[in-house]
């Protein structure tokens, strides 16, 4: 619990014994209205139950007593109607009673209570059997009966009823009693327990907010001050509180957190930064004694690497020469051979192009056959092409021919029907307007088809011409085809000589070439000789060099060191 409520916003903090309070006086509420509700209830059961109990226990009382003055006073009257009038007062009396009796029965809430009200009952009906006699005798005028009867009988029953609802009366006013007492005692306890409940509510709530104000306010401010203090006087080992908790305490803690991390991290580097100057100055030491070490060794070793390379400078001066001289004599030899290898492969090589473009000559006039083969197929081919489109050209014509014969005829019958229409007169007026139409489509048609036909004729003039010249370039093409076949078959015999020619200046080249390459052989090892020389030489040279970097580098650098 004390983990999430240190998690919470200081205004969450507060608020939370507030809520408490609040729901304390919910509480307080509640406990009111469950209080009101029991007064409610003893209320409704003193004045719906007890005290309709008493009211009806009274009313029968109160009803057997109007019964029993009417029954005198109908034994008493003389008169008929008197009597009749102190009967019907009676049986009002006692009907009223008997009502009252059954809203007991109906108040009755224990088995108990409902059997004693049940006998009450019963004796009122007994009571009010034997009455019924006495009446039956007062009617009839025999008052000396009715008297007896009403003394006697009458008498005893009416004492043992009242002595019942005198019991029942007692009883319903010590319930009524008990009731008031009740409600005494509840609004009491109800009094009580909304100020027990209200003190308990009001304390817990006032305890929880001094707890939270104690413990996550005012406490954990305390010693985040005490921690800064502490921190601000240079004692880094000092424990920051609440780093973890999510509220302002937690904010302010870890931020006190950086400022100690910080800290910290300030103290090592100016410890680690003390021991790498030791240790520099340590290093520094030893690097001044390792230098003065190395400066002798290394300046007598380079003086020993410059003796090494100026002796075997000289050496290779020597062996260069010796190889130039050999390779100046291998080279006038090798000179003259390789002038009559030239000439030689001049020859080989113009006859070996001859032989190429006679090669190219022949392939070229095969592929030029080739290709007037071709446009001759080609020219034969649109040459039965544009034959067909004559044809073709022919039967259009031929259809225009008979679209135009049935113009001409469509024309008569259009003659035909206007004379016709002539003839029928006013009736005929229709018929000869569809026949004037007619006639003018023919017309129409006629003209259409001479110009077709005049088109026709155009295409087949221009066919026939495509027939004649496409006929004469086939024929030209074949011509071209036999020339080129027999300048293929002279390029093939030129070629087959130019090769014999080539063949035998290859032979001769063989034999200067093996003069050359025995010559070559020879100003090879001589150059292999020089080169070896020249990188001796070279070999001297790079190491004088290097050692003279090699010793300008190491002062160089016991400078830098010194320095250092």
């Amino acid at each position: 619990m004390t983990t999430w409520i240190q998690d919470l916003r200081l205004l969450y903090k507060i608020a939370l014994p507030v809520g408490i309070l609040l729901l304390a006086m919910a509480v307080i509420s509640a406990a009111s209205l469950i209080s009101i509700d029991d007064l409610n209830d003893v209320a409704h059961q003193a004045t719906d139950v007890s005290a309709k109990r008493l009211e009806m226990s009274q009313e029968i009382e109160s009803e057997i007593n109007n019964a029993a003055v009417n029954e005198k006073n109908a034994i008493l009257e003389s008169t008929d109607d008197g009597i009749k009038l102190y009967v019907d007062s009676y049986r009002h009396s006692i009907g009223e009673a008997i009502k009252a009796a059954d809203t007991l029965i109906a108040l009755s809430d224990t088995p108990e209570r409902r059997a004693i009200n049940q006998s009450l009952k019963e004796k009122l009906l007994d009571y009010d059997r034997t009455i019924q006699q006495v009446l039956t005798h007062a009617i009839a005028h025999d008052n000396d009966a009715a008297f007896t009867l009403s003394a006697t009988e009458g008498r005893a029953k009416r004492q043992a009823l009242r002595a019942q609802l005198d019991a029942r009366v007692a009883a319903n006013r010590a319930d009524m009693e008990r009731a008031e007492q009740t409600m005494t005692e509840e609004a009491s306890h109800a009094t009580l327990t909304l100020s027990m409940v209200m003190t308990i509510g009001v304390s817990i709530s006032l305890s929880f907010l001094w707890w939270i104000v104690s413990t996550n306010v005012v406490g954990p401010f305390s010693r985040i001050t005490h921690a800064m203090e502490s921190l601000a006087k240079g004692n880094l080992d000092t424990a920051v509180e609440g780093v973890r908790r999510r509220d302002e305490v937690g904010t302010l803690a870890r931020s006190l957190q950086v400022f100690k991390d910080n800290a910290i991290e300030r103290k090592r580097l100016e410890e680690r930064e003390k021991a790498e100057t030791a240790i520099r100055e340590a290093r520094q030491n030893r690097i001044a004694e390792a230098t003065r070490r190395f400066d002798g060794i290394v300046v007598g070793l380079i003086n020993r690497i410059k003796t090494a390379a100026e002796h075997l400078n000289g050496s290779a001066n020597t062996l260069s020469a010796n190889a130039e001289q050999t390779q100046m004599q291998s080279s006038t030899v090798a000179a003259a051979t390789d002038e009559a290898t030239a000439n030689v492969e001049t020859v080989s090589a113009a006859g070996s192009q001859l032989t190429a473009s006679i090669h190219e000559i022949s392939r070229q006039v095969q592929q030029s056959a080739a290709i007037t083969r071709t446009a001759s197929e080609e020219a034969q081919d649109a040459n039965r092409k544009i034959s067909g489109l004559a044809e073709a050209a022919q039967k259009i014509g031929d259809v225009v021919s008979l679209i135009n014969d049935i113009a001409s005829q469509t024309n008569l019958l259009a003659l035909n029907a206007t004379i016709e229409s002539a003839r029928a007169g006013e009736a005929g007026k229709g018929f000869a307007v569809v026949a004037n139409e007619v006639k003018h489509l023919a017309g129409q048609t006629a003209r259409a088809t001479d110009e077709i036909a005049q088109q026709i004729a155009a295409v087949q003039e221009e066919t026939q011409a495509a027939v004649v010249s496409i006929g004469s370039i086939s024929s030209t093409i074949q011509q071209i085809n036999q020339l080129t076949t027999t300048i293929a078959g002279a390029v093939e015999e030129q070629g087959a000589a130019t090769g014999e020619i080539a063949r035998n200046v290859e032979e001769a080249s063989k034999g200067t070439r093996e003069v050359a390459t025995n010559i070559a052989g020879v100003a090879h090892a001589a150059r292999e000789t020089g080169q070896m020389a020249q990188s001796v030489f070279k070999a001297a040279n790079d190491l004088l060099s290097e050692s003279q970097s090699l010793e300008r580098e190491v002062e160089t650098f016991l400078t830098e060191v010194r320095a250092a």
